[in-house]
């Protein structure tokens, strides 16, 4: 079982790496494109994204977790999953072109219905994907699934951003998605050997799993995606454009440090689902270094909020400093909490997550009406923090705790000084923020500078004054700036005897 740990470790910095790559080339895009295009184009594009998860909804079953968790995985479920996101994907595209019109009337936006309808081109062509890759993650060969990943992102933000300077239109973005799914579907091909038919052969097998993750998928839509759809309806491309723009731009630190640590751990939670000492270490593990690095990041951002959105974005987009400056939070407790589901579905219980996010949604939804028609986007950012602060963490780590007979004593004790070394430096770089007079490029990073190195000093006491516990401060020394500083010290003796 050393092994499946030493792989784990391994792919968890293969896929923090690709995201780190993957979003710095989205982060640049971002950047670039918010200086070309205005916050309506944004908002179009999010009306037509909305309405193409909604309708995703009826036809995303995750197989690929599916075919991850089920080790004896053969040939057919193989092919019975590709079969399953062919139809699935050919349906969609119809759907979008149908409700194109539709659409287009609910938001009263004429532009939309031919965003729509170009659109399902590249959601069909998606459906053809090579479901083969999932072997990678599956056997926790996570170096091959990063260099598909970056070859598809690169490809992607090739074609959006020369649209972007030539048309200066919300054309970029919908052309570079559709060119992204192109792309992505001749990669998987290039990427692996398999060759997919079409089957049905294994479709029970499949969907005993896959109903609750489909069922989850709506829960978390409704969750994620009402506002998009309320947000649009009630003030327009604009409002939603700006809202949009402040989600991705507030989530991007603590998703970039998540996305690639789930990733990576599903498949080696699923290897140790077996012995549950050693899947309580990995979870402890895991959530200790997301702890460690994603708390800081999300309420860095909040506490950055007016520089970072001044700085990146530009004078046009001031409405999103105050929904930048909550979401930055709620991004940071939702980092928390997305490990929790790997345990469930590697455990092969995917209806414990079914019951949690029926209970976020059912308490989340009254305070979300309420915010968005009270205060618009700002409101829906309150509401989301409320939530999670009152009832989503708690409720779910319970649960999780629970289904690993996990003491809360063993969680508490490793997140302490994390959370400590936060509120240190949340509250120092509000401070910073505060006294700069003119934001500035040199300003922001001064300012972040500062809030790493007081967080990192805060913990690095804290630890030491606790004894040097076992914990992510450990693992981050033993195995990140020891091997640093031995490889800084080889280097300057090979250059003193030279």
């Amino acid at each position: 079982m050393s092994n499946v740990n030493r792989k784990m470790a391994a792919g968890i910095a293969w896929m923090s790496l690709m995201r780190l790559a993957i979003k710095g080339l989205g982060l640049a895009s971002t950047v670039v494109l918010a200086r070309l295009l205005l916050p309506a184009d944004f908002g179009i594009v999010a009306m037509a994204v909305s309405i193409i998860a909604a309708l995703e909804l009826f036809s995303t079953f995750n197989f690929d977790v599916a075919l991850i968790q089920r080790q004896d995985a053969e040939r057919a479920d193989y092919d019975t999953a590709w079969t399953f996101n062919v139809l699935f994907g050919t349906v969609l595209a119809l759907l979008l072109v149908a409700g194109s019109y539709p659409a287009a009337d609910f938001y009263n936006e004429p532009r939309l219905s031919h965003v729509m309808q170009v659109l399902a081109i590249g959601v069909f062509v998606l459906g053809f994907e090579n479901i083969g890759v999932v072997a990678f993650r599956k056997d926790l060969v996570f170096h091959k699934e990063f260099a598909i990943r970056i070859a598809q992102k690169v490809g992607g933000t090739a074609v959006t951003l020369p649209l972007a300077f030539a048309l200066r239109s919300y054309w970029a973005l919908v052309i570079g998605i559709v060119a992204g799914n192109v792309l992505a579907v001749l990669i998987s091909y290039y990427a692996h050997p398999f060759r997919p038919r079409l089957s049905l052969a294994s479709a029970r097998r499949l969907l005993s799993f896959s109903k609750w993750l489909a069922v989850n998928n709506v829960l978390w839509f409704m969750r994620d995606r009402l506002p998009d759809f309320l947000l649009g309806r009630i003030s327009g491309a604009a409002a939603l454009g700006v809202y949009s723009l402040s989600y991705e731009l507030s989530h991007l630190p603590t998703a970039e440090i998540v996305a690639p640590i789930n990733r990576a751990v599903m498949p080696a939670y699923a290897k140790m689902a077996h012995d549950p000492e050693l899947l309580r270490r990995g979870f402890l593990d895991v959530i200790g270094l997301i702890v460690l690095l994603a708390l800081p990041a999300g309420f860095g951002i909040a506490a950055a909020a007016r520089l970072i959105v001044t700085v990146v974005l530009g004078d046009s987009w001031v409405a999103a400093i105050p929904i930048v400056s909550v979401l930055g939070l709620v991004g940071a407790l939702n980092a928390l909490q997305t490990n929790c589901g790997s345990v469930h579905y590697a455990l092969g219980r995917p209806r414990t997550m079914t019951v949690v996010a029926a209970v976020q949604l059912a308490t989340l939804l009254p305070t979300l009406f309420f915010g968005v028609y009270q205060a618009g986007a700002i409101g829906i950012a309150w509401a989301y923090l409320a939530n999670h602060v009152l009832v989503s963490a708690p409720f779910l780590y319970f649960v999780t705790l629970r289904a690993l007979q996990l003491p809360l004593r063993r969680l508490l004790a490793l997140c302490w000084r994390p959370v400590i070394a936060t509120g240190v430096m949340y509250f120092g770089v509000r401070a910073a923020v505060g006294w700069v007079p003119t934001p500035s490029l040199v300003a922001l990073l001064a300012v972040i500078g500062t809030g790493a190195l007081g967080y990192g000093a805060v913990i690095v006491i804290l630890w030491l004054a606790a004894g040097r516990p076992a914990g992510p401060e450990k693992m981050a020394v033993d195995k990140f700036m020891l091997p640093v500083w031995r490889r800084v010290a080889t280097g300057l003796g090979s250059t003193a005897a030279r």
